[in-house]
């Protein structure tokens, strides 16, 4: 219907609709991306930030979940994410925002393999020059590059370390160390 042989839908609530779209399209690859948690809540008071700044009050109403919902939310979303790469290791890729972000190039080499696509050297962009927001968040068409925005200026030390306590046992599974001190 669109002209292409990839679709790419990125909404993390699809995660719930992934038996029906692997069911829907038994051949499809997928691709779930995960983030340390603190920096997955620091991003949405950031993001509620700039929609409220817009007059965007109603359409971010998700972004104003409490700690507790979200620590519930992420554990959630990961035991999904993680049980559908253990059984669907063919079709399903579990890759780590920061693993993506920190080495690119061998992480895209390895997802286009999953995808049994070529990897063209020209993804990665590199002469393109990098767009970062005034928070040092990586913007749209530029090179992938970690993010530099400080979790700090979003959350509270205190919060961070909730979070942290909270899904303790989920960061372990996905090998994140604590960030707050």
């Amino acid at each position: 219907a669109r002209g292409v042989s990839r679709v790419l839908e990125k909404t993390p609530a699809h995660l719930e609709r992934l038996p029906a779209l692997q069911a829907t399209f038994p051949h499809a690859r997928v691709i779930l991306c995960v983030r340390h948690p603190v920096e997955v809540l620091s991003s949405h008071r950031k993001r509620l930030l700039k929609e409220e700044r817009k007059g965007h009050e109603q359409e971010a109403l998700w972004l104003r979940a409490s700690t507790e919902e979200f620590c519930v939310s992420y554990a959630e979303q990961v035991a999904l994410a993680a049980l559908a790469a253990r059984e669907r290791p063919d079709a399903v890729a579990l890759v780590r925002y920061e693993d993506l972000t920190a080495a690119p190039g061998p992480a895209l080499e390895r997802l286009c393999s999953f995808l049994a696509e070529p990897f063209d050297q020209k993804a990665l962009l590199d002469d393109v020059a990098e767009r970062r927001d005034k928070f040092g968040s990586p913007g749209p068409g530029g090179r992938i590059v970690p993010n530099e925005k400080e979790w700090r200026e979003f959350l509270e030390e205190e919060e961070a370390r909730r979070i942290e306590a909270r899904l303790a046992a989920v960061m372990e599974t996905l090998s994140y160390r604590p960030l707050a001190s």
